[in-house]
């Protein structure tokens, strides 16, 4: 099976940057025939603050860029680790139009929570999903301490569920318990 791999790489190494690697090294010891779409985070400190809340959203070169990997490669399916923020969730819609199914790993909770943790001031937190907003963790901050990054976040998350993304664009997620599992399909997907 053709299996193509997306994913943006974190500042700081991580476990989901562990699991992509861990991941197309799985894949590849079964014979399967990996396609890697990366970018890398570190990417952030040489962009205008303006473009990354914009790539965050929709960023058109991704979009351009997995329209023509796909038709290169013809990958059967694509799995996405982490798209925020800079490759974004415009690959999923590259991907539904050239005809590839889309799997997105849940390796946080940035779907329900800006910073993907459920975690503030050192306690759990789940005001953004319980109220179904975002404004919680914007007027708290929670993305980088920071309203204006926090605004940002939550402006991606909002638009794509105003969308339908999160529901229509994706064919299948994987959550590493079940816990997970139940927090995003509480939230609407």
């Amino acid at each position: 099976m053709k299996v193509l791999l997306c994913h943006s790489f974190y500042q700081h190494r991580g476990g989901e940057d562990e699991s992509f690697t861990a991941e197309k090294k799985l894949l590849e010891a079964f014979g399967h025939e990996v396609i890697t779409y990366t970018r890398h985070n570190k990417e952030i400190p040489n962009m205008v603050k303006v473009a990354v809340a914009q790539r965050a959203i929709w960023n058109h070169g991704a979009y351009r860029d997995m329209r023509r990997l796909i038709r290169a490669h013809q990958p059967e399916v694509m799995h996405c680790t982490n798209t925020f923020p800079i490759i974004s969730p415009s690959v999923y819609y590259a991907a539904r139009a050239e005809g590839v199914a889309v799997i997105q790993s849940l390796r946080n909770y940035r779907l329900q929570c800006l910073n993907g943790q459920f975690f503030r001031n050192e306690r759990i937190c789940v005001k953004c999903p319980t109220s179904g907003s975002t404004l919680p963790g914007v007027l708290h901050g929670c993305y980088r301490k920071s309203r204006a990054a926090s605004a940002a976040v939550a402006t991606m998350l909002v638009a794509h569920r105003t969308l339908g993304t999160w529901r229509n664009a994706v064919d299948l997620y994987v959550a590493p318990t079940q816990f997970a599992a139940d927090q995003i399909l509480g939230n609407g997907v």
